[in-house]
């Protein structure tokens, strides 16, 4: 009792090209995701962003994270916020996980309004807001 217990995740099909502008975005499910990312290396322009609910969720990461706090705000509401208020160019790449409607908000929105490649965006829905997990 009163151990501290370790794990690793992998990076959740992260795979950016070896050129070009990244965009990561997290929810707090997937920041185990997002460090192992971090710690395998970006291009240093990379933008960040992790959504969760308060400040308590916030951990060290090897990067300049923008941390958005939702509070009981739906999850995504904040970070879309973020993403549509980013300025040009579109990312070339973009990886987005977390809760599914996040995910899908953000990546419906670089497809359609940013004009990102559809194959350019790996996103993944971790879990979904209101259903049980069968």
């Amino acid at each position: 009792m009163g151990r501290s217990v370790g794990f690793r995740a992998g990076n959740s099909g992260y795979r950016a090209p070896s050129t070009g502008t990244v965009l990561l975005v997290a929810d707090e499910t997937a920041l185990p995701a997002l460090a192992a990312i971090l710690e395998s290396g970006v291009p240093a322009d990379t933008r960040i962003f992790a959504e969760v609910p308060g400040e308590d969720h916030r951990v060290d990461l090897d990067g300049p994270v923008t941390w958005l706090y939702r509070g009981t705000d739906a999850p995504g509401t904040h970070v879309l916020r973020a993403i549509t208020d980013l300025p040009p160019p579109a990312p070339d790449y973009a990886w987005v996980c977390g809760e599914s409607g996040l995910a899908t908000a953000v990546r419906r929105h670089l497809v359609k309004d940013r004009g990102v490649d559809r194959r350019s965006v790996t996103f993944s829905g971790y879990w979904k807001l209101g259903a049980a997990r069968t």
